[in-house]
Protein backbone atom coordinates (compact mmCIF):
# COMPACT_ATOMS: atom_id res chain seq x y z
CA UNK A 1 0.00 0.00 0.00
CA UNK A 2 1.80 3.37 -0.91
CA UNK A 3 1.31 6.06 1.93
CA UNK A 4 -0.22 9.25 0.54
CA UNK A 5 0.81 13.01 2.39
CA UNK A 6 2.92 13.12 5.38
CA UNK A 7 2.09 11.60 8.25
CA UNK A 8 1.79 13.57 11.38
CA UNK A 9 5.33 13.42 13.44
CA UNK A 10 7.67 12.66 10.85
CA UNK A 11 10.51 15.16 11.07
CA UNK A 12 13.28 16.22 8.53
CA UNK A 13 15.09 14.24 10.47
CA UNK A 14 13.48 11.12 10.02
CA UNK A 15 13.47 11.67 6.42
CA UNK A 16 17.17 12.09 6.03
CA UNK A 17 18.17 8.99 8.67
CA UNK A 18 16.02 6.84 6.59
CA UNK A 19 17.84 8.23 3.30
CA UNK A 20 21.57 7.79 4.79
CA UNK A 21 20.13 4.33 5.88
CA UNK A 22 19.26 3.00 2.55
CA UNK A 23 22.11 4.93 0.50
CA UNK A 24 24.35 3.01 2.94
CA UNK A 25 22.69 0.04 1.98
CA UNK A 26 21.96 0.05 -1.63
CA UNK A 27 24.66 2.90 -2.66
CA UNK A 28 23.68 5.17 -5.25
CA UNK A 29 21.01 2.59 -6.83
CA UNK A 30 18.36 3.24 -4.03
CA UNK A 31 15.76 4.72 -4.90
CA UNK A 32 13.56 7.51 -3.90
CA UNK A 33 10.52 4.76 -3.19
CA UNK A 34 12.64 2.78 -1.27
CA UNK A 35 13.68 5.68 0.88
CA UNK A 36 10.19 6.81 1.47
CA UNK A 37 9.08 3.38 2.22
CA UNK A 38 11.53 3.62 5.00
CA UNK A 39 10.40 6.75 6.17
CA UNK A 40 7.21 6.28 6.33
CA UNK A 41 6.34 8.65 3.97
CA UNK A 42 4.89 9.43 0.12
CA UNK A 43 7.35 9.67 -2.70
CA UNK A 44 5.94 12.73 -3.74
CA UNK A 45 6.58 14.16 -0.43
CA UNK A 46 10.88 13.90 -0.52
CA UNK A 47 10.63 14.87 -4.57
CA UNK A 48 8.60 17.86 -3.18
CA UNK A 49 10.78 18.59 -0.35
CA UNK A 50 14.33 17.34 -2.55
CA UNK A 51 13.74 17.81 -6.32
CA UNK A 52 15.94 15.30 -7.08
CA UNK A 53 17.47 12.28 -5.61
CA UNK A 54 20.98 13.58 -5.50
CA UNK A 55 19.68 16.93 -3.88
CA UNK A 56 18.20 14.77 -1.33
CA UNK A 57 21.56 13.03 -0.85
CA UNK A 58 23.34 16.07 -0.48
CA UNK A 59 21.02 16.66 2.43
CA UNK A 60 22.10 13.81 4.13
CA UNK A 61 25.82 14.21 3.97
CA UNK A 62 24.74 18.25 4.81
CA UNK A 63 23.01 16.82 8.17
CA UNK A 64 25.85 14.59 8.73
CA UNK A 65 29.17 16.83 8.26
CA UNK A 66 29.45 18.60 11.77
CA UNK A 67 31.94 20.08 14.02
CA UNK A 68 32.78 17.56 16.52
CA UNK A 69 31.89 19.10 19.69
CA UNK A 70 34.84 18.43 21.65
CA UNK A 71 36.39 20.50 18.70
CA UNK A 72 33.76 22.78 19.01
CA UNK A 73 34.38 23.78 22.54
CA UNK A 74 38.28 24.29 22.00
CA UNK A 75 38.21 27.79 22.71
CA UNK A 76 36.41 27.28 26.02
CA UNK A 77 39.41 24.97 27.03
CA UNK A 78 42.44 27.09 26.19
CA UNK A 79 44.75 27.06 29.79
CA UNK A 80 42.25 24.91 31.09
CA UNK A 81 43.49 21.14 31.50
CA UNK A 82 46.26 19.56 29.22
CA UNK A 83 46.72 20.18 26.17
CA UNK A 84 47.41 16.29 24.84
CA UNK A 85 43.65 15.27 26.24
CA UNK A 86 42.11 17.90 24.15
CA UNK A 87 43.89 17.09 21.15
CA UNK A 88 42.79 12.88 21.63
CA UNK A 89 39.56 14.08 22.38
CA UNK A 90 39.27 16.03 19.10
CA UNK A 91 41.16 13.32 17.04
CA UNK A 92 38.09 10.60 18.81
CA UNK A 93 35.35 13.00 17.66
CA UNK A 94 36.60 13.53 14.24
CA UNK A 95 37.75 9.67 13.85
CA UNK A 96 34.05 9.23 14.72
CA UNK A 97 32.12 11.38 12.77
CA UNK A 98 34.22 10.26 9.35
CA UNK A 99 33.35 6.64 10.24
CA UNK A 100 29.60 7.38 9.61
CA UNK A 101 30.25 10.04 6.71
CA UNK A 102 33.16 8.77 4.56
CA UNK A 103 31.44 5.67 3.17
CA UNK A 104 28.50 8.43 1.72
CA UNK A 105 31.67 10.33 0.44
CA UNK A 106 32.94 7.79 -1.07
CA UNK A 107 29.58 6.82 -2.87
CA UNK A 108 30.09 10.58 -4.18
CA UNK A 109 33.58 10.70 -5.01
CA UNK A 110 33.12 7.46 -6.88
CA UNK A 111 30.07 8.89 -8.62
CA UNK A 112 31.88 12.25 -9.73
CA UNK A 113 30.03 13.33 -12.86
CA UNK A 114 26.20 12.70 -11.12
CA UNK A 115 27.04 14.64 -7.57
CA UNK A 116 28.02 18.04 -8.72
CA UNK A 117 25.39 19.44 -6.74
CA UNK A 118 28.04 18.10 -3.93
CA UNK A 119 30.83 19.20 -5.53
CA UNK A 120 28.94 22.84 -5.90
CA UNK A 121 28.16 22.50 -1.99
CA UNK A 122 31.23 21.72 -0.19
CA UNK A 123 32.70 24.87 -1.87
CA UNK A 124 30.08 27.35 -0.11
CA UNK A 125 31.14 29.95 2.32
CA UNK A 126 33.05 28.66 5.43
CA UNK A 127 32.58 24.97 5.31
CA UNK A 128 33.30 22.53 8.18
CA UNK A 129 36.39 21.56 7.28
CA UNK A 130 37.53 25.62 7.10
CA UNK A 131 36.00 26.24 10.33
CA UNK A 132 37.70 22.88 11.76
CA UNK A 133 41.20 24.41 10.81
CA UNK A 134 40.21 27.80 12.17
CA UNK A 135 39.24 26.41 15.50
CA UNK A 136 42.57 24.34 15.95
CA UNK A 137 45.14 27.13 14.86
CA UNK A 138 43.18 29.59 17.06
CA UNK A 139 43.78 27.22 19.68
CA UNK A 140 47.11 26.33 19.23
CA UNK A 141 47.45 30.23 19.25
CA UNK A 142 46.58 30.81 22.35
CA UNK A 143 47.76 28.07 23.71
CA UNK A 144 51.20 29.30 22.48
Amino acid sequence: MKLRGRPAGVSEDAILDAARDVFLRRGLDATTAEIAERAGVSESLIFYRYKTKEALFVAVIDKMIVLAPSLASLPERVGIGDITDHLYEVGVGIVEGMRTVLPLMMMAWSSAAKMTTLTDRMQHPNPVHIQALKLLGGYFEAEA
